[in-house]
Formats: structure tokens, C-alpha cells, sequence
């Protein structure tokens, strides 16, 4: 088996950053249990797309399983929006969510090698479903890409949300066409401010200090997107 430079990155920074996580994850898991009632801990399977680099996500839970029941059919052309959640989201949740730590267990997942540090979004099933099914062509481009996914990227920390599927497949490609041990490192980087900041947006919770985030683009992102994905 051959070892690659990005390889031996994530796997020794992942095992440098795990004893550190280590101590988060348990706290945050006890927290969760009394926050939840609920086993803290769950595993759901993603992927690249339906066919590609599938695998089981480890994750801290922040949702019951009976509010995930609860809410209202998705919208129709936004896949990677789930604010109709966000009532659901409590104190520590919240929490969590914003600043990532709920993302922490995938530090294993790097460790087995079914993912990277830095790469694309792998995302559920159901969404990998719609997105086939609604966005064919933007399926198909996501198909094309070689990246394994990525605990953060170019997307996790530059989205439009308000865009969707579109804002994701061009920040996928364009990762893909920069992607070298330099750019995952600066990635790596920008990443921190936003954990330290508690201004991670995901599905669910949008990011609380959007001119801050504007600032941090311009200021360390000295491309436009749009034009370097032409």
C-alpha cells in the first residue's frame, strides 16, 4: 500500500490532535446524555455520492431521534439547508454545533483512512438521493471528483448556503483543481478561527457573525471562486 504525502498529513496530525480531543469528546458526550436522554454517540452513513467513498460517520448526537421525526418536509431545491430543525437545537447542542466538537469523533474516521482532514463535505444519503435525483448534472460533477472527504474544506468554511447544491459542487471542483499539501494547510488554518469563534454554519444553524465571515474572505481569500472554476 502506497502511503501519499496527504495521507501521512492526516494521519499524523490526527493522531497528534486526538488525545486533545479525547477529553471533548467525553465531557461533551456526558453532556449530551443528560441534554438528550439519548445514547450520546451515533454512526450514519455518507459519501461522496451514493457509489463513492461510502462509509459510517462517527458523530456526537445533537438532535433527538424523535425531533428528527418531528419536522417538516424539506424544502423542495435546497438540500443542505435543515433550519426547520433549529427549534429542536438545544444549550450544548448549539454549542457544539457551532463550534464543530460534535465533529470530533471523525478524527477516527481519518485514522482508518475513510477520510481526510481537508477534502469535501461527505454527505447523507437521503441528500445524495435528492441531489441525484433533482440536480442530475451537479450529481455527475460531483461523481467526476477524486477527493476523499473532509472533516473541513474549501466549502465547510466558505459556503453560501443560500445558494445550496450549486455553491457546493463549484467549491468541491475548485478544491480539487488547488488542492496541494500548501492550500489543505492554509484550509487547515482558516479553519481555526471559526471553531475559536464558535462561528461554524452547518445544516442547521446558520453562522452567527456573517460580517465577520465576510471579512475573513476577503481578507485571506485572495481568488473569486466563480472565476477560477471557468
Amino acid at each position: 500500500m502506497i502511503v501519499t504525502s496527504k495521507r501521512l498529513f492526516d494521519l499524523v496530525l490526527s493522531i497528534i490532535f486526538l488525545p486533545f480531543a479525547i477529553p471533548i469528546i467525553v465531557l461533551s458526550s456526558l453532556l449530551m446524555f443528560f441534554e438528550l436522554r439519548e445514547f450520546p454517540f451515533f454512526i450514519q452513513e455518507r459519501g461522496l455520492t451514493l457509489s463513492k467513498y461510502r462509509f459510517g460517520l462517527f458523530k456526537i448526537k445533537t438532535l433527538r431521534n424523535s425531533d428528527i421525526r418531528k419536522t417538516l418536509p424539506p424544502l423542495k431545491g435546497m438540500i443542505l439547508s435543515k433550519s426547520e430543525l433549529s427549534p429542536y437545537v438545544g444549550g450544548y447542542a448549539g454549542f457544539l454545533r457551532r463550534t464543530g466538537f460534535d465533529e470530533l469523533p471523525q478524527l477516527i474516521n481519518i485514522i482508518k483512512g475513510e477520510m481526510s482532514l481537508i477534502g469535501p463535505r461527505p454527505l447523507m444519503m437521503e441528500d445524495l438521493k435528492r441531489l441525484k435525483n433533482e440536480f442530475p448534472d451537479l450529481y455527475l460533477q460531483r461523481e467526476a471528483l477524486n477527493s476523499i472527504p473532509g472533516l473541513s474544506g474549501l466549502w465547510q468554511i466558505f459556503c453560501d448556503r443560500h445558494k445550496d447544491v450549486e455553491n457546493l459542487i463549484l467549491l468541491d471542483t475548485l478544491y480539487e483543481k488547488l488542492s496541494s499539501f500548501s492550500f489543505d494547510s492554509k484550509l487547515l488554518l482558516w479553519t481555526i478561527p471559526l471553531i475559536i469563534n464558535g462561528n461554524n454554519s452547518d445544516s442547521i444553524l446558520s453562522s452567527k457573525y456573517k460580517s465577520y465571515k465576510k471579512q475573513f474572505v476577503s481578507s485571506g481569500l485572495k481568488f473569486s471562486p466563480e472565476n477560477l472554476i471557468k
